[in-house]
């Protein structure tokens, strides 16, 4: 026998007429809503490492087509956020000079995004 004691109220019974609606509500809204750009993807609950593992996949597999890019960043937004850093750390540098951290941050730019 079961040991589960599943939540239970009267109305279930009277809300079982109309499960057939229910259920072309429910495919209604999947098959109008899904589309080639944004699927809907049906994904079991009741085994939580298994529902977290399929979702992962789908975010991964996702996240390697779209190949995401960092954006490239101007040089007077770099300097300008160099800049706050350096107010920010009490390393103000003065104009027309550049930081260690600001040439470092380029040469990571640059190769990150190859």
């Amino acid at each position: 026998m079961n040991q589960k004691n599943w939540k239970f109220s009267s109305s279930d019974f009277e809300e079982r007429q109309y499960w057939d609606e229910y259920m072309k509500a429910y495919l209604d809204v999947l098959t109008y809503t899904s589309t080639d750009f944004a699927h809907w993807y049906v994904i079991p609950a009741d085994n939580k490492w298994f529902m977290r593992y399929v979702v992962g996949e789908i975010v991964c597999e996702k996240l390697t087509k779209l190949k995401p890019q960092y954006p490239a960043v101007t040089e007077s937004t770099r300097q300008e956020i160099e800049k706050y850093r350096s107010m920010l750390t009490g390393n103000a540098v003065k104009e027309g000079e550049e930081s260690a951290s600001s040439q470092e941050q380029v040469e990571y730019t640059e190769t990150s995004t190859v």
